[in-house]
């Protein structure tokens, strides 16, 4: 591990932590659904947004570049004539997606000019790794064995519906046996659904994975392997399809970049390959079909169906940024949910081709400047997670997705020449 991780935290790193934890927060915690909780009905977007400008307020001498001006300066008039052109909700739109979005940008800027960005992304597998152990700990013992003490009855308000919880302390919160073909208690840590979960849990294994690359000493490495694994616990206790499909796409791919000199193990490596395809497809196709008998399976598919239909009637700037109505119009069946819980027909059928293209950019980019150790085997890697949950999500307009977009945007532009020097630059971060 990189020694300037173990040094003492500074203003910048808490403040890190903090941007981390808020993100997280504003996500489907169940924080913003108590109806006990001060932050229930209310957004977290702009306290994030303020912690953010704390951190750049403590960044001296920020050096802005002619290209990320224009850049940044052409992103935002592209999303104020989206506001305009969708004509939906336009001052929704422009304080909760377009300011957030530039205050992320920003935010973004301000971390690669430090060379923090690396030290950020740690620090959210690190906040990541700290929900597991204490999701693992309360499910095994509280709600699998029920012999951990302090389990108090809450409610809580999701899907149109005020509904009743148990938690442990406020740090676990227990979900109903959910059907997906077994009766299954998951485990959905501070979370009011699985997807929500295994999808941070997803990006934390990800980022192990990509800073595993730079260790050499073994006891570091062996104690990375311990961080992937309780990551992995944890996603497949929460017994989220998506999020078992995501962790064999990312290993697979891990598996794939892995360089293979002599012939014998490319033969291996091939059989490797074929061996990985097949299983993934196996358990996919399980999952998947275990999942279509159930009400979450038909409300997916009549969720895919209305949100293309939207796109159809509204195909260059979609019905409009959450504008449900639209969506429900199109509907076979009626749903306790408004919105959809397909990421790819949100964007769509509330974005249409103008936002879709924002986002597609935004991934043409990571690919073209790979900024971690100028590989773009790692960025690949990332980005089809990043776009794999995006479409199988509700969560590409959320506050995660609103930063990883600007921070795709944001990164520094790479030249051909300057890789091996960002390489270097990268590992003394």
């Amino acid at each position: 591990m990189n020694s300037k991780w173990h040094n003492r935290m500074n203003i910048r790193t808490i403040i890190m932590y903090l941007v981390i934890i808020a993100i997280l927060i504003d996500t489907s915690t169940m924080y913003r659904y108590l109806t006990n909780s001060p932050l229930y009905g209310r957004g977290f977007g702009w306290p994030l947004g303020l912690i953010c400008l704390a951190y750049v307020i403590l960044t001296p001498g920020i050096r802005v570049t002619r290209t990320h001006s224009l850049r940044f300066n052409f992103l935002v008039i592209l999303l104020l004539i989206y506001a305009v052109a969708s004509g939906y909700k336009i001052k929704k739109f422009l304080v909760s997606y377009v300011g957030i979005f530039v205050i992320m940008f920003i935010f973004a800027y301000a971390l690669y000019q430090n060379e923090e960005m690396k030290q950020f992304l740690h620090a959210f597998s690190n906040v990541m790794i700290a929900m597991a152990v204490i999701s693992l700990i309360c499910w095994l013992f509280g709600s699998v064995m029920q012999i951990l003490p302090g389990r108090t009855e809450l409610t809580y308000y999701w899907a149109e519906k005020y509904r009743v919880t148990h938690t442990y302390y406020y740090i676990y919160f227990e979900n109903p046996s959910q059907n997906i073909g077994h009766e299954s208690l998951c485990n959905l840590g501070v979370f009011a659904e699985a997807p929500g979960y295994s999808g941070f849990l997803t990006y934390a294994l990800l980022i192990e994975l990509i800073l595993r690359k730079g260790i050499t000493e073994k006891k570091q490495r062996r104690w990375t392997l311990v961080r992937i694994g309780i990551l992995m616990l944890t996603l497949f206790t929460t017994d989220s399809t998506k999020g078992i499909i995501a962790v064999l796409i990312a290993l697979g791919i891990e598996y794939l970049s892995k360089e293979t000199k002599t012939q014998s193990k490319k033969v291996l490596k091939i059989i490797g390959v074929i061996g990985v395809i097949a299983v993934a497809t196996f358990v996919s196709a399980s999952l998947i079909s275990s999942k279509m008998d159930t009400v979450s399976g038909t409300t997916r598919l009549d969720d895919l169906r209305s949100g293309f239909l939207t796109f159809v009637q509204h195909p260059v700037f979609g019905a409009g940024y959450g504008n449900v109505d639209a969506i429900i119009a199109n509907r076979l069946r009626v749903s306790e949910k408004k919105g959809l819980s397909m990421g790819l027909t949100v964007l769509l059928a509330y974005g249409g081709l103008w936002m879709f293209g924002i986002y597609c950019g935004a991934a043409v980019v990571s690919f073209r400047n790979s900024y971690f150790r100028a590989n773009r085997k790692t960025w690949f890697l990332i980005v089809i997670i990043l776009l794999y949950n995006l479409f199988i999500s509700n969560s590409g307009f959320s506050n995660p997705y609103i930063f990883a977009v600007a921070a795709a945007y944001a990164a520094p532009q790479v030249e051909i020449g300057m890789r091996q020097e960002l390489s270097d630059i990268c590992s003394q971060a």
